[in-house]
């Protein structure tokens, strides 16, 4: 449908062009002439053409007009770049009454509405401007039409914009009576919480426009006003750009902005001084500026007297001192000596909150405003900021900072900062003696399992990218306490359940499932009335032994979390949610993503609910919903809950976060199934790297993702690269990780199925025999697993010429798939009677192979449909 309208479009230029001489030669001869002679002449000439004499007629008008260009040089100067107006003069609708203030890049004046609709004063700003083409101001014009609908508390209106008869810009904006952010600082000295309540509100507004997609582009002290009531106003969005504002304003927007936006040296972003594309990444940096003048009452640079080349020199290349030793420096002089703003106050979480904003590389700043202020108040509430690195003993700081009151519980938290500490550096005295006191304070409070609980989760990789040792030396101390809690059960069953749950996210399965199984029937026996608490107890099993590979089990645990969440309809929360996660990609295994979609979407909508947008768990949604897609053969929709999953993990997460991993190993399925194998590979590279980091060379989740990777080398012809990931992944979990480890059967199927598919039989035998069995160990004789390995160790078995061996597997495999109903199995049958048939060719049976062919031509065609 789209080569019509472009086929029309490109006929309408055609004749346009060939009608230009036409034109021109009527225009010429129409201007010798004069009055009704010109008249008669012009429609003599056009005849019938209508649309020919209104362009003669518009060129003959244009011309009559005075131009800018017939104007004396010094009037025709004057009135491009000189933006002073008189009192009284008109400027669209408004009429000016005297001018606020002047600028490098205009003057501002207040008005009043001139047309009679209304009463209005408002602020006109004037920009000094060069000529405009009518598709500049077509642009620009389109450009007002979005900016005006900015409708935000901490937003100054833009009422209407338009351009002057010289070409020069002018905007009626919101009049604000107000001063500087910085200026109203220092008349009413706010104490460091006022200021970063004021700061915040900038970011909301902000925060707002660029969900618009509109970035302000010179964010500066003097652009935010604060009235006497301490209301804080963003102005002179009339200048910024629209970073992706439609089709109206062409497929050059990009470039523009980087040209469009005037900016302010001191408070430019390195990118913006190199003349760089200008992002919502640029409005971050200016935050950040403003914050540090806020703060330490200067900037963090000193560029007084500077050229504009010299300042971008300081800016791009030189490192900003922290806040807090400005302040320190400051207050060692006597400087500022009513600053209300102190080094102590800055050191350590705002010094870091600082530096992350006005990094001078943009992907290390903070992905959005929004991400400013919730670390902010992290930082009111004593949390853990995400500018700092999530040390142990940083988490410990803050952990300790927001519990300075308390009792004898309390006492028991002391404690155990003492014991985790000394456990670390291995005073062994010392820690018996530490650990000896904590029994006993858990015996007394359960708040003890809370505090462990919070140790434990920041020795969870996941929260502070890998640092698993000391995290173990905890979890020992803690199974020790909760053996010796036998007197309150109810106690134990939590500190087995956080210590299981540790124990899982470390991917230790097999350490997690005895502590997590001691829980729940912990709980079935003192807790009965609990249910929601059973059921959270089912979902977590039921992950660990999925990871184990006992997936009969495994799903057992997950249905039987389902049918207790189902008795509670109201019931909604993030284990629900997890247990309906879970079992659709059981789903998916069983090749059933009709319904791992159902479930998918259930939990994907109760995550939202629950937790937003910007979550963890919700981007882990939208990634299987988007692989689910993916084996439903619906690949923009699958890329599209792809991409909206990477964006979630990038806003929430730093860029080398173990989630991201396990989406890009996803993710490069996808991409790989689109017909893009090297950028798939890439994306497992990178996987395997981010994973490498977080848990270390050996381990389960980094070497799912090296397997991974093998196995697109082995898609794509790259054996030997591939054959060597399997080898080396074979040697460590056989070395390193244990022969019990879930990745095992995994590689060796993958590496039977290499050797397969290399014509190497005699190898691959051994390997396919084995994963047959260690399937066949943990799955029902009709799980499409097993009966896929059946069939793949009897092709290996027919090259073999080991034809009754090969014959018994496939047989075997047809008895199961005749009793099964399901369409899910059709394929698998398909493939099992294409085995039949060469193997009975093969056998020169050639009577049974035309049986089974037979069958095969139906059992195809039931498939196709």
């Amino acid at each position: 449908m789209s080569l019509c309208p472009m086929r029309s479009a490109q006929s309408v230029k055609h004749s346009a062009m060939n009608n230009w001489e036409k034109i021109k030669e009527i225009f010429s001869n129409a201007l010798q002439l004069k009055g009704d002679e010109r008249e008669s002449y012009m429609q003599q000439a056009c005849g019938s053409d209508e649309d020919l004499y209104r362009e003669v007629r518009s060129l003959i008008e244009a011309d009559q007009q005075a131009s800018i260009l017939d104007r004396p040089l010094d009037r025709f100067t004057r009135e491009i770049f000189d933006s002073t107006r008189e009192p009284g003069e008109i400027i669209g609708r408004y009429k000016i009454l005297k001018e606020l203030g002047e600028g490098g890049m205009g003057s501002v004046y207040l008005a009043e509405r001139a047309d009679g609709q209304f009463e209005q004063n408002v602020a006109i700003k004037i920009l000094k401007s060069g000529f405009h083409t009518e598709d500049q101001l077509k642009r620009f014009i389109a450009e007002r039409q979005i900016l005006a609908t900015l409708n935000h508390e901490h937003i100054a209106r833009l009422y209407d914009g338009g351009v002057t008869d010289n070409g020069q810009p002018w905007f009626a904006m919101e009049l604000i009576e107000g001063s500087p952010i910085d200026e109203y600082c220092r008349k009413h000295q706010p104490n460091l919480k006022e200021r970063l309540s004021l700061f915040m509100e900038v970011c909301d507004a902000v925060q707002y426009a660029h969900r618009k997609l509109i970035v302000h582009g010179d964010i500066k002290p003097s652009n935010i006003l604060v009235t006497d009531s301490g209301q804080v106003k963003l102005v002179d969005f009339g200048i910024s750009k629209i970073l992706k504002s439609g089709e109206d304003l062409g497929d050059d927007n990009e470039k523009s902005v980087s040209q469009f936006i005037p900016v302010t040296p001191a408070y430019a972003s390195p990118e913006q001084l190199q003349g760089g594309q200008i992002t919502t990444s640029s409005d971050i940096y200016q935050l950040g500026l403003v914050l540090y003048e806020l703060i330490t009452g200067r900037g963090p640079f000193q560029l007084d007297e500077l050229t504009h080349q010299e300042i971008k020199q300081v800016i791009c290349n030189t490192s900003p001192p922290a806040a807090g030793d400005i302040l320190s420096e400051n207050e060692k002089r006597d400087e500022l000596e009513k600053w209300p703003v102190k080094a102590r106050d800055v050191r350590g979480d705002l010094d870091a909150i600082l530096m992350k904003a006005i990094d001078p590389e943009p992907d290390q700043r903070y992905h959005s405003a929004e991400q400013i202020v919730a670390d902010i108040q992290r930082h009111f509430q004593k949390q853990p900021v995400i500018a700092r690195d999530q040390t142990w003993t940083y988490q410990l700081n803050r952990f300790f900072a927001r519990h300075k009151t308390g009792t004898a519980s309390i006492a028991a938290v002391l404690t155990l900062l003492v014991v985790y500490a000394i456990s670390v550096t291995s005073h062994s005295k010392q820690t018996e003696e530490a650990l000896e006191q904590a029994r006993l304070e858990a015996e007394k409070s359960e708040q003890i399992a809370n505090f462990m609980m919070g140790m434990f989760e920041a020795g969870d990789p996941y929260e502070n990218l890998g640092d698993t040792v000391t995290a173990r030396v905890l979890l020992d101390r803690g199974i020790q306490y909760a053996e010796e809690l036998d007197s309150q059960p109810t106690v134990q069953a939590r500190m087995f359940n956080v210590v299981g749950r540790v124990h899982r996210e470390l991917g230790e399965y097999e350490k997690a499932y005895p502590l997590l199984k001691k829980s729940l029937l912990l709980k079935k026996e003192h807790q009965p009335s609990e249910e929601i608490a059973i059921a959270d107890s089912y979902y977590r099993l039921g992950t660990v032994m999925h990871h184990m590979g006992e997936y009969r089990e495994s799903n057992e645990y997950f249905e039987n979390a389902l049918d207790i969440y189902g008795k509670h309809p109201k019931h909604e929360s993030a284990e629900y949610a997890s247990s309906l996660f879970a079992h659709a990609n059981v789903r998916n295994v069983h090749r059933d993503p009709e319904t791992a979609l159902k479930l998918h979407k259930q939990a994907y909508e109760m995550r939202r609910k629950l937790f937003g947008e910007y979550h963890a768990d919700v981007a882990a949604s939208s990634r299987s919903l988007g692989f689910t897609y993916h084996l439903l053969e619906q690949p923009d929709t699958a890329d599209h809950f792809l991409k909206e999953s990477y964006d979630i993990y990038h806003e929430i997460y730093d860029p080398h976060h173990p989630s991201i991993a396990e989406l890009l190993t996803v993710y490069a399925r996808v991409v790989e199934r689109n017909g893009d194998s090297q950028r798939a590979i890439e994306m497992l590279k990178d996987a395997v790297e981010i994973r490498s980091r977080a848990f270390g060379e050996f381990h389960t989740k980094t070497g799912t993702s090296q397997k991974a990777l093998a196995d697109l080398y082995r898609n794509n012809g790259n054996f030997e690269t591939a054959e060597e990931i399997y080898l080396d992944l074979l040697w460590a979990i056989e070395n390193r990780l244990g022969g019990n480890n879930p990745l095992y059967r995994p590689v060796v199927q993958a590496l039977g199925k290499l050797y397969l598919e290399t014509d190497r039989f005699e190898e691959a035998e051994p390997r396919l025999r084995q994963t047959v069995n260690l399937l066949e160990s943990v799955l029902n004789e009709s799980h499409p697993r097993v009966l896929s390995a059946r069939r793949d160790l009897a092709g290996c078995l027919i090259e073999l010429f080991r034809l009754d061996e090969a014959n018994e597997l496939l047989a075997e495999n047809l008895n199961v798939l005749t009793r099964q109903e399901d369409d899910q199995y059709l394929d698998e049958k398909v493939e099992t009677l294409r085995k039949l048939v060469k193997l009975h060719q093969s056998w020169d049976r050639f009577e049974d192979a035309s049986e089974y062919e037979d069958q095969l031509e139906q059992v195809a065609l039931a498939a196709r449909n």
